[in-house]
């Protein structure tokens, strides 16, 4: 009865053990467990596409501009923008611009005429809609004012009504963007947009046969980068 009582005793021990290593393992798992979630949330909130945060970016464009000048002109534009990045549809953005676009020399009737056309620009875009990681299409309400330089260069036996105008320039209108970020600092874009003049002046040449005026309707489109950063 003795070695009977004794052998019960030390299998009720080794079993104690066993319990005691079984809890302290259970225990290690959920702390493992908890701090993979917890690593898991912060790599989630550290600079993810649905971190709301205010960016800043500076860039550059190359574009065609239309209605100033009888053919598109080339301009190279610079920008500055504020965006609160939510990873949302409502992300509001606000850009502001400086433009300087010149026409090449156009024949129109006795004239060979130049425009060049020195504005700055502000876009206010309320939404940016998401399409696939980093990258998305943002529209835009946008206002133009500036100064457009008119030039004439007449042959020798003409009549003309000018040589030289300047004349302001305003028009709001609407665009479009579409944005990719390659890396968290770069932004690739590529816009185009329709214009509404205010100041639809008309130039004439010579007999006022053949004249030039600013339409009711224009466009725009360009491509460009910018470097981002908080």
């Amino acid at each position: 009865m003795a070695y009977d009582r004794s052998t019960q005793r030390r299998r009720g021990s080794r079993a104690h053990l066993i319990s005691r290593a079984a809890r302290r393992r259970a225990a290690a798992a959920a702390a493992l467990w908890a701090a993979l979630a917890t690593s898991s949330a912060a790599r989630a909130d550290e600079g993810g596409p649905q971190e709301q945060r205010l960016r800043f970016a500076l860039g550059i464009h190359g574009s065609a501009d239309g209605a100033s000048a009888p053919a598109l002109s080339p301009a190279i534009s610079l920008f500055a923008d504020a965006w609160y990045r939510t990873g949302k549809v409502f992300s509001p953005s606000l850009r502001v611009w400086f433009s300087h676009a010149r026409s090449s020399t156009t024949p129109i009737g006795a004239a060979r005429a130049s425009f060049q056309l020195t504005k700055g620009r502000l876009d206010v875009c309320p939404v940016d809609l998401p399409l696939f990681a980093s990258a998305g299409i943002t529209p835009c309400a946008t206002y133009e004012l500036g100064v457009l330089h008119a030039e004439a260069e007449y042959d020798p036996d003409a009549e003309s009504d000018f040589v030289e105008r300047d004349r302001p320039w305003s028009t709001p209108g609407l665009l479009g963007r579409f944005h990719i970020e390659p890396a968290d600092w770069l932004r690739i874009e590529v816009q185009g947009g329709a214009m509404f003049p205010t100041v639809r002046d008309t130039y004439y040449y010579t007999s006022r046969t053949a004249s030039f005026e600013i339409p009711a309707v224009g466009g725009f489109f360009g491509a460009g980068a910018g470097v981002s950063f908080r």
